[in-house]
C-alpha cells in the first residue's frame, strides 16, 4: 500500500486525509449533539499544523 511506503509516504497528507475522511464528520456530528467548540478548535488547529507542514514539503519518513 502506498501509505506504508517509507520513501514516499507524506505524514502530513496522511494525517489530513484521516481528518478529512473520518474525524471531521464524526466531530461535526458530535458538535451538533453536544456543544463542544474547544474540540472543534483543536481539530482545526491540528489540521492547520499538518497543512503547513505539507506546504513546506519537508515532512516525509
Amino acid at each position: 500500500m502506498p501509505m506504508f511506503d517509507r520513501v514516499t509516504c507524506s505524514i502530513p497528507k496522511s494525517q489530513m486525509g484521516f481528518v478529512d475522511f473520518i474525524i471531521n464528520d464524526m466531530f461535526e456530528a458530535w458538535d451538533a449533539f453536544i456543544d463542544m467548540p474547544e474540540m472543534l478548535y483543536h481539530l482545526r488547529s491540528n489540521y492547520q499544523y499538518w497543512k503547513e507542514l505539507d506546504e513546506k514539503g519537508k515532512f516525509y519518513y
